[in-house]
């Protein structure tokens, strides 16, 4: 879906759109390791009596989940990039189920999967304004 999103944006914005895209990977991801290791959480499969669909190191961080934090990542500067409101709501929800997912099979709880989704927001934010005023800064005539 990212790639056919790309292919479809305008060439002008398509630069801008994959460094967001991939800026927003990049620092979501090493967020997200960086505060498992300082908010280190056990897998809900350690600590409850659950049934893990998936198999998964008892050692590795719960908090946030990465894939949701990925998932994340990539939706949404894809959904604000797509002009249509059913193709951003699918990008959306395809995030989503990334995350109920993984609660689904047991080795992450909501929490961690809303946190994975706030992280890649609030980088996303960062780095569209980052993205947005470099691209100003640089394609201002200078006088």
């Amino acid at each position: 879906a990212i790639v056919v999103v790309l292919a479809r944006t305008q060439p002008a914005s398509r630069a801008l759109l994959a460094a967001e895209l991939l800026l927003t990977l990049v620092i979501a991801y090493s967020v997200s390791q960086f505060i498992g290791v300082v908010a280190f959480r056990e897998r809900p499969f350690v600590q409850h009596p659950i049934r893990q669909l998936i198999a998964k190191d008892a050692n590795e961080k719960s908090f946030p989940s990465d894939h949701a934090t990925l998932a994340f990542a990539l939706a949404i500067p894809a959904a604000v990039a797509v002009r249509r409101r059913w193709a951003s709501t699918l990008l959306l929800l395809s995030a989503v189920l990334v995350g109920l997912g993984r609660v689904f099979v047991g080795v992450h709880y909501v929490s961690d999967v809303i946190a994975g989704g706030v992280l890649a927001l609030v980088v996303w934010g960062f780095v569209h304004r980052g993205v947005r005023e470099w691209w100003k800064t640089k394609n201002t005539p200078r006088v």
